[in-house]
C-alpha cells in the first residue's frame, strides 16, 4: 500500500510526465496515486478521479 504525489514539475500516474508550462502558471493540477493491498488503484488530481481494481 501507498500514496504518490507527483513533483510540481511532473504528472501522470506514475508521475513520468514532464508538465509543458511555458506560460510559468502555477496553477496545475497535481496528480496522486494510491495504491491498496486489495488490488485498487486510485488516481487523481482536483480535476478527475479514476478507481482501478484487479480482480482475480
Amino acid at each position: 500500500m501507498g500514496t504518490c504525489k507527483c513533483n510540481s514539475e511532473y504528472t501522470g500516474f506514475d508521475c513520468s510526465s514532464p508538465i509543458n508550462n511555458n506560460n510559468n502558471n502555477n496553477n496545475q493540477a497535481e496528480t496522486e496515486t494510491e495504491t491498496n493491498n486489495n488490488g485498487t488503484v486510485i488516481i487523481k488530481n482536483q480535476f478527475i478521479g479514476y478507481s482501478i481494481s484487479i480482480q482475480l
